[in-house]
């Protein structure tokens, strides 16, 4: 994932990411936050997790390919924040620097 560059530049951006380690209320705070009728974003390595489950792998499956599946997060994060406005004010439930620290962690 070398070369891997921010959709948009972080200057003049509305966008709010929460971060933060595991349980530390990033994702309650967006949804309250979404709930108060603000834009907000899912955690994608969450959406990712879920929908490998709906696709019937199992937890270990999903663990025992964490280049697989952090490939695929950053991928979604992508996607996402290319669609976004950065002129919009939207709170992001972790961002593009997450996913890749989390990557070149492996």
């Amino acid at each position: 994932m070398t070369g891997v560059r921010h959709p948009h530049p972080a200057h003049g951006s509305g966008w709010h990411v929460l971060t933060g380690g595991p349980s530390s209320g990033k994702t309650t705070t967006v949804n309250l936050l979404h709930a108060r009728g603000y834009a907000t974003t899912m955690e994608h390595a969450r959406h990712y997790i879920d929908l490998q489950r709906i696709s019937g792998r199992s937890i270990r499956q999903i663990r025992d390919r964490q280049a697989q599946f952090q490939r695929a997060v950053v991928a979604m994060q992508i996607q996402q924040e290319r669609d976004l406005d950065p002129a919009q004010t939207v709170f992001l439930d972790r961002a593009l620097p997450d996913s890749l620290a989390y990557y070149r962690f492996l």
